[in-house]
């Protein structure tokens, strides 16, 4: 044996005593690589524990959003809707109440809060031109008031409850000058 060359290097051997051969380095990135793969899936596992990832507040019955995650995720249970049809009306106390005590319940892990713009929408200047258009818009808007002011409690109680919350509303919509809705506009 020449003094330079160093002796092999016995293969390492487990607790059980099968032979472990040393990584290369391709083998080892390629093995971190899919480490960090898992990890953000396994966190949100940690996070969510049995806790459904969507709560779907003023949504029509087949809402596209609840019924994407709960495809996605392959559990019915991930997602939820509250909504007129199943006395979650934002409008009124009760519905408020009752998607509160929901919220408390099924602590989602994010809300989706979509109350109507369309009597705020810029366009609904153009189509006034008679008092009863002016009547029913006043009156639409009312409502709509309403059930910003009711959202606005659900998304108040959200942040209490450290719920990630998303108030879908178009930019351009009128009802962000709203007094219940400037509380909120972030």
């Amino acid at each position: 044996m020449i003094a330079s060359e160093a002796p092999a290097e016995a293969p390492a051997l487990d607790r059980a005593g099968t032979c472990q051969k040393p990584l290369s380095l391709a083998a080892a990135r390629h093995l971190e690589q899919q480490a960090w793969a898992v990890v953000p899936q396994t966190f949100q596992d940690l996070v969510s524990r049995g806790r459904p990832v969507l709560m779907d507040v003023a949504c029509s019955e087949n809402s596209l959003l609840t019924r994407t995650i709960q495809d996605r995720t392959g559990d019915p249970d991930a997602a939820s809707r509250c909504s007129l049809w199943n006395a979650c009306d934002l409008a009124t106390n009760a519905g408020v109440q009752l998607i509160l005590d929901r919220l408390q319940v099924e602590q989602p892990t994010h809300v989706w809060i979509s109350p109507p713009c369309g009597p705020f929408s810029p366009l609904q200047q153009v189509n006034q031109r008679t008092e009863a258009q002016k009547q029913e818009l006043h009156n639409k808007r009312q409502h709509a008031i309403r059930m910003y002011a009711g959202a606005s409690c659900v998304f108040q109680r959200c942040l209490q409850l450290g719920i990630h919350a998303t108030w879908e509303l178009a930019e351009k919509s009128q009802a962000w000058r709203l007094p219940v809705l400037s509380l909120i506009h972030i």
